[in-house]
């Protein structure tokens, strides 16, 4: 009798173990998993810079301004692995091989990462071509890879400026919290188009753990 009690018991401890395997996985790398407001985010509350409230506001606002600019372009390739990747470009006001690569961070997207950023690199006379990482956005993927798979559609989009603009083609990345760790990671790459002359890592972190 005490065995067959220890064998059920082993048996619930496995199947919650696999239950919560699989609860912590949809968490955190399922593109169909809704996340709620992250706890400790106090709208009543206003610290010295500001409230979240206002910040999502500001947000908006920022995505709205991109949205109106007449010379956004969608822009589509296929990842190595055959997946959709989309994007956002933004020609500078000026014809220019210059262009900065952004790349969001997690359960982020293109245009709602990058509309704070978009107007100062549109001013300094930048390209701008905002990805929206596999898993999020309009591109195609079930999972969100940490920065692992994302590294090599970085190369990809490399390759997508550097067909389009030839030998002037200069490329900066610029990647946020997930995607400050894909950019590290695709420069690390020995396939990085040359073309990419520098890398900016904005809360990059070291592990998918950490």
């Amino acid at each position: 009798m005490a065995v067959k009690i220890l064998l059920w018991v082993l048996l619930a401890l496995v199947l919650l173990a696999v239950a919560g395997g699989v609860w912590l996985f949809r968490f955190g790398a399922a593109r169909s998993f809704k996340m709620k407001k992250m706890p400790g985010l106090d709208d009543s509350v206003t610290p010295a810079h500001g409230s979240f409230a206002e910040k999502c506001q500001q947000q908006e606002r920022a995505r709205d301004w991109l949205r109106a600019q007449p010379m956004l372009e969608d822009v589509e390739i296929t990842a190595r692995d055959g997946l959709k990747l989309h994007g956002y470009f933004l020609p500078a006001a000026q014809p220019t091989g210059k262009t900065v690569l952004a790349v969001h961070g997690y359960r982020c997207d293109g245009l709602r990462e990058w509309g704070f950023y978009a107007d100062f690199y549109h001013r300094c006379g930048y390209n701008l071509l905002m990805v929206d990482d596999r898993g999020h956005g309009q591109s195609e993927g079930k999972y969100i890879g940490f920065g692992c798979p994302d590294r090599l559609d970085v190369l990809c989009w490399a390759d997508w400026l550097k067909k389009r603009f030839g030998d002037d083609c200069r490329t900066l990345l610029h990647g946020i919290s997930m995607g400050g760790a894909t950019v590290l990671l695709a420069g690390g790459e020995a396939q990085l188009e040359p073309s990419v002359c520098g890398i900016i890592d904005d809360c990059g972190y070291t592990s998918a753990w950490e």
